[in-house]
């Protein structure tokens, strides 16, 4: 399962908060990030990490949280 960093502010840009971005497909900083829609990732800060799936939506990978996996790192 592949560990990716993510900005967890980013769900304030969605109406839920189960979802955050992972990645922009057309941004260089992410052209390291290579995800399949339905893939099962970790996605984490500096205060905790939990399981998410990935997802394109447009030009971004959007993570689905699943906040039972949450963890404190």
């Amino acid at each position: 399962m592949q560990v990716l960093p993510v900005d967890f502010n980013t769900m304030m840009q969605f109406e839920d908060n189960d979802h955050v971005i992972i990645a922009q497909t057309d941004h260089s900083r992410d052209k390291n990030v290579h995800l399949m829609n339905g893939e099962r990732i970790i996605v984490y800060d500096e205060e905790f990490q939990v399981e998410a799936i990935a997802h394109l939506e447009n030009n971004f990978w959007i993570g689905e949280i699943d906040w039972t996996t949450r963890k404190a790192v």
